[in-house]
């Protein structure tokens, strides 16, 4: 048996596209860590799919995967490229609608490489011991730091996405810093449990800490922020109670297709 599937990446945070045809068969059969190895499979942070028939309440369901099988976040840049794989597969409007874990999110193609989403309402951070916590859709800990590029990311975000504070659901780890370009970070994400080049919730989290932890009493948020995948843009809006109106744009890109045989 041969599938066929398309491999994208949103910044560098790279996935696998399935046709919902083929979604339940690979599910089913256990074989999303398997294709996700970036030794033995086609190799990808995560595996998605769209479902059209799923809802009237939106265009499009999005269903996503990590790495090693888990279901039980929302993916930022996953979302962006399910967006244009949805694209692909059936006529959408530039500004569209799809459902993920977390409940319904808007899109924006501001051209097929270049794409916005909203995010769901986040609360205020909350601080643990030396950083702060933060759910935008995922788990996030974020420790600001002086040089992100210096520290042994896959030890110490390990230590920390394991920490007891965070059990039993874990933790994303991001280090951060916070220049004249803005925020650059780097990421260790759980269910990959290995740094990724970016992670579109990780950013929105970074962009809302550093905004909520200086003090800056404007209500809105423009932020850039640097991952070594790519550049993105986060906006928000801050209330007495927490960000709403949260979006998050970057890049996204089709590397290639192909198919795999199935025994």
């Amino acid at each position: 048996m041969q599938i066929p599937f398309h491999k994208m990446e949103g910044g560098g945070n790279d996935f696998i596209l399935l046709a919902p045809q083929y979604y339940p068969y690979v599910k089913d059969q256990g074989l999303i860590p398997e294709w996700c190895d970036r030794h033995l499979g086609i190799g990808a942070d995560g595996l998605i799919t769209v479902d059209f028939s799923a809802s009237t309440a939106a265009d499009f369901k999005m269903i996503y995967h990590n790495s090693d099988g888990s279901s039980d976040c929302f993916c930022g840049n996953g979302a962006r490229c399910a967006v244009a794989f949805a694209h692909t597969l059936q006529k959408l409007p530039e500004s569209c609608t799809f459902l993920a874990q977390d409940g319904l999110h808007t899109a924006e193609m501001h051209g097929v490489e270049d794409i916005e989403i909203s995010l769901r309402p986040a609360h205020f951070p909350q601080a643990v011991e030396k950083g702060w916590f933060m759910n935008t859709g995922s788990r996030h800990f974020a420790l600001q730091v002086s040089q992100p590029n210096e520290i042994d990311l896959n030890q110490l975000g390990s230590r920390w996405r394991h920490h007891q504070a965070f059990q039993p659901a874990g933790a994303n780890v991001n280090f951060w810093t916070q220049d004249e370009a803005g925020i650059y970070l780097r990421t260790f994400e759980k269910g990959v449990e290995a740094e990724t080049l970016a992670c579109g919730t990780g950013i929105v989290a970074v962009a809302l800490i550093q905004h909520y932890t200086e003090g800056n009493t404007s209500p809105l948020v423009e932020m850039p922020v640097r991952m070594k995948g790519g550049r993105f843009k986060v906006k928000a809006r801050r209330t007495q109670s927490q960000y709403i109106d949260i979006h998050l744009r970057g890049p996204v890109r089709h590397v290639f297709s192909g198919e795999i045989t199935i025994n």
